[in-house]
């Protein structure tokens, strides 16, 4: 007899706890027994099934038998109480058939993680008398959507904004239904805003964090910095035998960053990355690698270039699993507009047929010079840890080659539904967006306003969050004969309005539209799926990006 399906669900569960059904489906009179255990850091528990709980001491559900080929029970998984940053609690699941029974599973399939470790959840039946399935318990995952600046630049106009965020706990693994959000933005004190278009989908935004760590060359592509023809230094310290530090006779001629070539080091070609110099003190450069020169007259000429690359090795304490081609990096390091893009240079040949009657057609055809992914692997194996991708090694690929320097954190901005799917793991959507300005309330504060005499001119108590060529003004005492007025000058705390000729009464509220400090923004939000990718912290945030919605000055 054989047990042929183990019907369990393997998603996550709940941080809240939960109620599981499971099926155990064999021939009839298969006997078998089932064992789960818990793992919460360092402290294991059994599950007992007859009280539904978990406790130290060893027990299982012994020596069932599937009647009429299945049998069905439940499991009752507590709530968990993890926090943002704790590791999930783990469950093994072990189903044992009673060969002394006469029980057996169906043969073994074997699958396995690209890391090439064994994925147990997707192995079909066993060899031995167990069959093991895992599942794991997470925190719940915490997403904010925010009207903070975001903005990759974050101009001037937007700096020293403050604002709220809407805030929602979610269960991993799970979807939602529409729901409704508000944040709010509130400009710096000396600033002042109006809105630009009304946002959408694509303006809202997340970001990554990896930082690029050794260029390397495409041949033919990389260039030397403004085309310059390098600086020409004689080591003066050879032989070298595996060392990273060269003494040059043209201290002071030479930065970091650049790269040396000679007929002993070339930077471009090299075997693995280019040589970059990292520091410089006085006439002794240091270098990115160990290396090895004979002591021979042309080995001691080399050049030094600023040279530009496409192509990089992040580090080690970076990934490529949350990166998708053309998220927008921004870095002091980096040109502006730098995107991760597949590199494709392509050359189209035009060409004469002639057929047998002497007529002759045009054709062409299109041959590939270089074609460089925006993300590569090139092989190498991912770390993953409780099933999921944590860590993969790579290389991107930029559409503008960059100088080389001392590399910092580089933070890739991911816009859209499909990208944050990668880079978050949320799979997102949303609707009936919009962005509201509050109106501005101030008092008429002049003593010329005296209800008879018509102003154009006139001092308020704050001119905060009024724009000029932009604010309209509304209240009582307005000139009735003139179209809604414009506030057309500001100066200190006076303003001019056109139309003017109202007769102000000193005191009275006035209300300005259009303009002001204090933005909202709004629409439906619908979480089709939360799975945080892989070593993400289970806090997301989703933000606007202001730059795209408010111009302010």
């Amino acid at each position: 007899m054989e047990i042929k399906e183990f019907n369990f669900s393997l998603n996550d569960i709940s941080n809240l706890g939960e109620v599981r059904n499971f099926s155990i489906v064999g021939d009839d009179g298969a006997i078998f027994s089932l064992v789960l255990k818990r793992t919460v850091g360092s402290v294991v528990t059994y599950y007992n099934f007859s009280t539904d709980t978990f406790g130290s001491e060893y027990k299982r559900l012994k020596n069932r038998r599937c009647n009429n080929g299945i049998f069905n029970d439940s499991i009752v998984f507590p709530a968990s109480g993890l926090g943002p940053t704790d590791d999930p609690n783990i469950y093994n699941l072990y189903l044992y058939a009673e060969y002394a029974l006469g029980t057996t599973h169906i043969p073994y399939v074997e699958a396995r993680f690209t890391d090439d470790t064994i994925d147990i959840n997707s192995c079909v039946g066993s060899n031995s008398a167990v069959l093991e399935k895992i599942l794991y318990q997470y925190p719940s995952v915490g997403v904010s959507i925010s009207a903070s600046a975001v903005s990759p630049s974050i101009p001037t106009h937007l700096q020293g904004t403050s604002h709220s965020n809407a805030s929602f706990t979610f269960q991993r693994e799970t979807s939602t239904g529409v729901l409704p959000f508000s944040a709010q933005v509130t400009l710096g004190s000396t600033k002042v805003g109006r809105i630009l278009k009304q946002p959408q989908a694509s303006d809202i935004a997340s970001f990554v964090s990896f930082t690029p760590q050794y260029p390397l060359p495409i041949p033919g592509v990389t260039a030397n910095f403004n085309n310059e023809s390098g600086i020409s230094l004689t080591i003066t310290n050879l032989p070298r035998s595996s060392s990273n530090t060269l003494v040059v006779a043209e201290p002071g001629s030479v930065a970091v960053g650049m790269t040396i070539k000679g007929v002993a080091i070339d930077g471009v070609h090299d075997i693995d990355y280019p040589v970059i110099i990292t520091a410089v003190l006085d006439n002794t450069i240091t270098v990115n690698k160990n290396l090895t020169i004979a002591n021979v007259v042309a080995n001691a000429t080399i050049t030094a270039n600023d040279i530009r690359y496409r192509r990089w090795l992040i580090h080690s304490n970076s990934s490529v699993h949350t990166l998708v081609p053309g998220l927008v990096c921004i870095g002091s390091h980096l040109q502006d507009n730098t995107t991760i893009q597949r590199y494709l240079d392509q050359t189209t040949y035009n060409t004469e047929v002639t057929a047998q009657d002497g007529s002759v057609t045009d054709d062409s055809f299109t041959v590939t010079n270089f074609d460089v992914p925006a993300i590569d692997t090139l092989g190498q194996k991912p770390t993953i840890s409780n099933g999921v991708i944590t860590n993969q090694q790579g290389y991107i690929t930029f559409n503008k080659a960059q100088v080389v320097s001392t590399m910092t954190a580089t933070k890739a901005y991911a816009y859209g539904q499909n990208a944050l799917i990668t880079t978050t793991g949320l799979d997102v959507s949303f609707t009936d967006l919009k962005i509201e300005v509050a109106d501005v309330n101030t008092t008429v504060n002049d003593a010329d306003a005296n209800g008879t005499d018509p102003l154009t001119t006139f001092d308020v108590a704050s001119v905060s969050g009024i724009m000029d060529d932009v604010s309209v003004m509304s209240g009582v005492n307005l000139n009735s004969g003139v179209t809604t007025p414009v506030v057309t000058n500001i100066s200190s705390s006076t303003i001019t309005v056109t139309p003017g000729a109202h007769k102000l009464q000193n005191g009275q509220g006035l209300t300005f539209k259009g303009a002001g400090r204090v933005f909202t923004l709004s629409g439906n939000v619908e979480f089709n799926s939360i799975t945080p990718v892989g070593g993400s912290p289970s806090l997301l945030s989703l933000s606007f990006d202001l730059e795209k919605l408010i111009a302010a000055s």
